[in-house]
């Protein structure tokens, strides 16, 4: 985590092939968490992106977590998780463009 980085921005979604052309999955949860030195995780904030079902979530969907004031050493996890079925077997799901402020 850079110092004095509130802010993070970022992208994610899912590749057409996930949902296109006989793609099934069931959508993808995205969450972002603080790991400080002692080990500990805190939960900054998440979203579920499923285009298969919510056309609205097609194409890269921009994002912003504000992160509070944490100690020298805290790091930043960028993390996926299956969607609301347990399915991963379509799960094509990237992150980019992730900049701290």
């Amino acid at each position: 985590l850079p110092a004095g980085a509130r802010n993070l921005e970022l992208e994610s979604g899912l590749l057409p092939g996930a949902y296109e052309n006989g793609g099934n999955s069931d959508g993808v949860e995205f969450g972002v968490f603080a790991l400080l030195p002692d080990e500990t995780k805190e939960y900054l904030g998440g979203w579920l992106l499923n285009p298969r079902d919510e056309p609205a979530h097609r194409g890269p969907q921009s994002h912003h977590v504000e992160i509070p004031a944490f100690p020298d050493g805290t790091q930043i996890i960028v993390a996926t998780n299956v969607g609301p079925h347990g399915d991963r077997s379509w799960d094509q799901s990237y992150i980019c463009n992730l900049t701290f402020n």
